[in-house]
């Protein structure tokens, strides 16, 4: 897809020692004495914070890392505070309202990129309301059903965008998100047998 994929900001992201402390307690199971450390339990609540972060449930996200602010490990400690004051500045900014279908649509590819789908697949259903032969979302659309798993709304979606841009075959020939996606006998004959 022409978009450029967006890739996770920094602070978002495990650090390099971040990830050795999950690898390092992920062997350890539990103690001699059959109870679980206190690392341990640290560790498992970081993760669900992030689990929680990542879905974007702020307010619960932030809960959680402030129990995960508790134990032994400094590195979880430091990046369960700064998790803390990401979920506080997102529970503060006021909702971005789009008021055009290029917006939206330019949002969905955004959301797509990170492959967040249900949330690409709103604001794609939304920009194709409001600009319903617009072929660039038909496209994105039909990428986004595709990775979901719907073949057939993929499909729906990608003849349509096809039939109004005839240009948009060729793309999706060349597409590496549709790679595994026309592998499918279907998407085979709709794109390379006209």
């Amino acid at each position: 897809m022409a978009a450029k994929k967006k890739t996770a900001s920094e602070p978002e992201k495990m650090n390099a020692k971040t990830k050795t402390a999950v690898a390092s307690t992920a062997g350890r199971g539990t103690s001699e004495g059959g109870t679980v450390s206190a690392a341990d339990v640290q560790m498992r609540r970081y993760e669900e914070a992030y689990r929680l972060f990542r879905a974007q449930s702020y307010a619960q996200a932030k809960a959680a890392f402030e129990l995960a602010i508790e134990g032994p490990q400094r590195e979880l400690t430091h990046n369960a505070r700064l998790h803390v004051s990401m979920c506080e500045r997102r529970l503060q900014s006021a909702p971005v309202e789009f008021t055009t279908a290029e917006e939206h649509y330019n949002y969905a590819i955004a959301r797509l990129n990170a492959r967040e789908l249900p949330v690409a697949r709103r604001h794609f259903d939304t920009a194709l309301n409001m600009a319903p032969n617009g072929d660039h979302i038909l496209y994105g659309l039909a990428l986004c059903c595709g990775l979901a798993g719907d073949l057939q709304g993929c499909y729906e979606n990608l003849k349509r965008a096809i039939d109004l841009q005839p240009k948009n075959r060729l793309i999706a020939r060349q597409d590496p998100d549709f790679n595994t996606i026309v592998q499918h006998p279907v998407f085979h004959q709709l794109l390379y047998e006209k």
